[in-house]
């Protein structure tokens, strides 16, 4: 097995030529069901047994091209068998992102006609590939019903061995345009996310942040807390979470996951997940003592409904005291005049511990940092050479971060124009390609001469 190199024919073949636990990560995105015909060889499958919803399928051998199959049973089977290789080869300590689009259950009709753009050609290319017109077999479901694909690929694929992580949705920006007036237009695909083993696999040290499959299990280290802990933290696999990221939106730093509207007197409401009830909060009262604001709060508890004194003196709950109130409790300080949003303060400085931005100490933690979410803004990428489905760059950057270590190695098992591995060269990682058809091959080819220059692994 070699890195940095693609390699042509089918994957499940491929794949049976490496070594096992030898890849770090796994992205890819196989074809979608019943859409495209993309004029490659056809696969000779052999017969395939798996588990779906507590009940065992089994596909009989057969000779198609990933994706066209008419049964979506088979094509799920297919897929399964597929990644018993990928789970093979993968590592213990690895991840597998699969970006899965879905179909919807009905005649063909998606596939078109030999001027339609959805078979597999791109726009303007009359030879690249005929319309493949056929009837899908509804083997679940009915007409009209979406497939549910990525789901049931889930499904199979948990009960065959792998831990289902997560679901990421990949929210378009800019999706495709759709000539639909009975339901929305579909504007996100699923990232699903598997790794192997619940077990630890792999260690980080909490000191420096360094990766290990054997470290020393005994080390102990002095945290910021004064407190002796061990050293090294366990994972089931390797995923690095500080790589991806984000950082904190305004909103959450001026307010620290309080909602807080202001009514332009001094006052505001405060909105907290982790209160019972939102409070009234005014200006200091140094403020209304000096005429700049004038105090419109009332009294909670029982004096509520009660205003109070225009002297500024501060209602008795304890939150909302300037004076001797405890270490997390809050007040608004409006910053009028500085053009500078509002901002909360305990004492004149920032929250601590409180909101769980900062630490004990007052410190961001993180970074002013957060750990990324599940649903990611992605455009879609326009690739004047390449086929319809390719991969936006940007939305496998955070995968590889995540999912690689640097100097690791990531695998591609439906290369397509090579965006994985212009991506993962770009990162420092080295990768592996998979692409059955040799159209696709001499686009990767040129794209990564074309944008790794003389850094571009590839000779020929």
């Amino acid at each position: 097995m070699e890195f940095n190199k693609i390699y042509e024919g089918c994957c499940y073949r491929v794949l049976k030529t490496f070594a096992d636990k030898s890849i770090h990560c796994i992205i890819t995105s196989p074809p979608y069901w019943a859409l495209r015909d993309y004029k490659v060889k056809s696969t000779d499958w052999p017969e395939v047994s798996y588990t779906l919803f507590g009940f065992e399928i089994n596909i009989p051998a057969q000779t198609c091209c990933l994706g066209l199959e008419k049964d979506l049973f088979a094509f799920i089977g297919h897929l399964v068998l597929i990644f018993r290789e990928c789970h093979r080869v993968l590592r213990d300590d690895g991840t597998m992102w699969v970006n899965m689009g879905d179909s919807y259950l009905g005649n063909g009709a998606a596939f078109g006609s030999k001027k339609s753009t959805l078979n597999g050609r791109k726009q303007g290319d009359v030879d690249f590939g005929a319309a493949k017109r056929f009837t899908k077999k509804v083997c679940i479901g009915k007409p009209k019903d979406i497939a549910g694909v990525p789901f049931m690929l889930a499904f199979a694929l948990r009960e065959d061995g792998w831990y289902w992580r997560q679901d990421i949705i990949w929210s378009k920006r800019n999706p495709m345009p759709e000539s639909v007036n009975d339901r929305c237009t579909k504007s996100h695909e699923y990232i699903l996310l598997f790794s192997k083993s619940r077990k630890p696999t792999i260690w980080r040290a909490r000191d420096t942040g360094i990766w290990s499959n054997n470290p020393g299990k005994k080390e102990r280290i002095i945290n910021n807390a004064g407190k002796e802990v061990k050293r090294w933290k366990p994972y089931s696999y390797y995923f690095d979470a500080e790589a991806i990221a984000t950082p904190y939106k305004d909103k959450t730093l001026t307010t620290f996951g309080c909602e807080v509207k202001g009514s332009g007197d001094g006052s505001g409401l405060v909105a907290s997940e982790n209160w019972a009830n939102s409070l009234k909060v005014r200006s200091p009262k140094e403020w209304i003592k000096s005429g700049m604001f004038k105090d419109t709060t009332k009294f909670n508890g029982k004096n509520a409904g009660k205003r109070h004194p225009s002297d500024g003196a501060m209602p008795s709950h304890k939150n909302l005291q300037d004076k001797g109130q405890p270490p997390h409790s809050m007040h608004i300080v409006r910053l009028k005049g500085s053009g500078e949003s509002d901002s909360i303060a305990i004492n004149g400085s920032k929250i601590k511990g409180h909101s769980g931005n900062y630490d004990k100490n007052g410190n961001l933690i993180g970074d002013g940092r957060a750990n990324k979410r599940s649903v990611w803004e992605v455009s879609t990428f326009a690739f004047k050479d390449a086929h319809f489905a390719t991969f936006p760059p940007d939305l496998i950057v955070d995968c590889i971060k995540a999912g690689c270590p640097e100097g690791g190695i990531v695998l591609d098992i439906f290369g397509g124009s090579g965006t994985t591995a212009e991506v993962a060269s770009k990162l420092n990682r080295n990768w592996i390609l998979i692409e059955i058809g040799n159209h696709n091959v001499q686009i990767a080819k040129k794209r990564l001469h074309k944008s790794l220059g003389l850094f571009n692994p590839i000779k020929n």
